[in-house]
């Protein structure tokens, strides 16, 4: 994974929190169930409503610009309730049908195949690393984890990738980041204790984020509070 990894806001780092569904690598976890039919997930995700966006620009001190800085997002959050975490899983009733597990953007482009082949009558779980084929941190922003078969889709979870690079710098030291990698209102941010222990609750992804860049030798995050429809616009100084 990229070194953006590290550089989630200090809060949520002292709360030790997680997002659903983060694990070291890709699990298939086949749970003991017989009944027929997929789970209903208990919880509706909601999307954004208005967008966002923010257009910046590098430079040193001495106002020269940085070219291929990269650009990272993480996300603040508000708590919503502390009902249900969304059901990952989905319940196989013939074992002798292909399923399919991928992983599609909000633009509903799909960005990784992580699972394909029979899968074991039951309830039956694949949970994603967050990470494309080549095991990089995917962008930050909301994705959607299905199953599907024959065409169809049987059920699905909705994930949140936050330290994902979403821009680079060019050569005047300018970087945008659309409105896809700032999901601002989106819900339900599932998050967890970093051990996965405790289930803290459903939260929606505040309008206060964290805009980190980086180059081979330093890097600095900013937080910027976002407000609906406007640009918001930086001058980030290395």
């Amino acid at each position: 994974m990229r070194m953006a990894n590290r550089h989630a806001s200090s809060a949520r780092q002292q709360m030790f929190l997680r997002f659903l569904v983060r694990p070291a690598a890709i699990a298939v976890l086949p749970l003991l169930a017989s009944f027929d039919g997929c789970r209903d997930n208990p919880v509706e995700p909601i999307p954004p409503t208005a967008t966002y966006r923010v257009e910046g620009t590098l430079s040193d001190h001495f106002g020269h610009a940085i070219d291929g800085a990269a650009v990272f997002v993480n996300y603040d959050y508000s708590l919503v309730d502390e009902g249900p975490a969304p059901e990952t899983s989905c319940t196989v009733a013939d074992s002798t049908h292909i399923v399919a597990v991928n992983v599609y953007d909000s633009g509903n482009v799909l960005r990784r195949k992580i699972f394909s082949g029979p899968a074991p009558v039951g309830t039956f779980r694949v949970l994603w690393d967050h990470a494309d084929s080549s095991g990089v941190l995917m962008p930050s922003g909301v994705y959607s984890v299905r199953y599907e078969s024959g065409g169809a889709m049987l059920a699905s979870y909705p994930v949140v990738v936050e330290g994902g690079q979403v821009s680079v710098t060019d050569s005047s030291g300018r970087f945008s980041i659309p409105a896809a990698n700032l999901p601002i209102g989106y819900y339900p941010a599932a998050l967890y204790s970093a051990d996965s222990a405790f289930y803290f609750g459903n939260y929606s992804i505040a309008s206060r984020v964290y805009v980190t860049v980086e180059t081979s030798a330093q890097s600095k995050t900013v937080a910027v509070n976002l407000v609906q429809g406007e640009t918001a616009v930086l001058t980030v100084l290395l």
